[in-house]
C-alpha cells in the first residue's frame, strides 16, 4: 500500500522498486499487490503510478491526510482473504532485508 500525494517525481521508481523486491516476498511464500492511494494529487501520480505497473490505483477527489489515504487502501484490501500486513511508515522500496518483511 502506497499512500501518495503529488509525487509525480518519485511514483514510478517507488512502484518499480517495490516491483524488484517482488521475487524475495514471492521467495517466503506471499504475493504482492501494490495498491496506490492518490490522496487528491494534482500532478498526474495515479495515472503514473498505474502507468508503473501498480495493480491498483485508488483516488481521493481531494487531499484527505495520511491516514484516511491508508484507512482507504485497508478497506479496499480487506475482501482479498489471507492479506497479512504490517505496517511501518515511512518505508522505503530500497530497505534491505530486515526493511523488507516490515513492508510486507
Amino acid at each position: 500500500m502506497v499512500p501518495a500525494f503529488n509525487e509525480a517525481e518519485t511514483i514510478a521508481d517507488t512502484v518499480g522498486g517495490l516491483r524488484r523486491i517482488s521475487s524475495q516476498i514471492e521467495a517466503v511464500g506471499l504475493s504482492l499487490s501494490i495498491y496506490v492511494i492518490d490522496d487528491g494529487s494534482a500532478d498526474g501520480t495515479g495515472d503514473l503510478a498505474r502507468g508503473a505497473g501498480a495493480d491498483r490505483v485508488l483516488a481521493h477527489r481531494v487531499n484527505q491526510g495520511l491516514g484516511a489515504a491508508v484507512r482507504t487502501g485497508l478497506r479496499a484490501a480487506q475482501p482479498h482473504r489471507g492479506l497479512r500486513a504490517h505496517l511501518r511508515p515511512p518505508c522505503r522500496a530500497d530497505q534491505n532485508d530486515a526493511g523488507i518483511a516490515h513492508a510486507v
